[in-house]
């Protein structure tokens, strides 16, 4: 069984914004009692996403719901302290065409990406090739990698 969890840094900022005062240079800065309590996306295929996450990234399904009035179905994932909420629209707009380079992606306005610390990076990276995930950089100096979910949410997967 392979260990996965959040990013560092993403646990580290969490960890600070949680404790409500975290530094900011020399000086310190206070939070708005704020936090960071999940990221959604939307999938085509609630139980393919779910099936993905959590077979080759090590995240458990917390939740299932249905909401009527939003005319979606989910889950909640979680990994450490990340939780990821996987929402699944009845009648889904059309997908903004994926990004053909990295570069590409991150001229994109808003979230490009989601940042994911595992234990095993070489392993991490040879399942995903395996599965047929879009790897959109090798593993670069050892550190991460750069791929896409089966609905072209793009992930940094990066070695704790």
């Amino acid at each position: 069984m392979h260990t996965v969890r959040t990013d560092c840094s993403l646990l580290s900022f969490l960890n600070r914004v949680r404790s409500q005062r975290f530094s900011s240079g020399d000086s310190i800065v206070q939070s708005l009692n704020s936090e960071i309590q999940h990221i959604g996306i939307s999938v085509a295929d609630l139980d393919r996403s779910v099936a993905w996450y959590t077979s080759h990234l090590g995240f458990a399904e917390t939740k299932r719901f249905r909401k009527e009035d939003l005319e979606i179905s989910g889950a909640v994932l979680q990994l450490g302290v990340m939780a990821l909420e996987i929402l699944a629209p009845f009648a889904p707009a059309p997908a903004a065409p994926p990004a053909r380079t990295l570069v590409e992606q991150l001229r994109r306005i808003g979230m490009n990406h989601i940042a994911i610390g595992v234990e095993d990076l070489p392993a991490c990276h040879e399942r995903l090739r395996a599965s047929g995930a879009f790897l959109m950089t090798p593993v670069v100096d050892g550190r991460f990698f750069f791929c896409t979910d089966p609905d072209g949410t793009v992930l940094e997967v990066r070695a704790r």
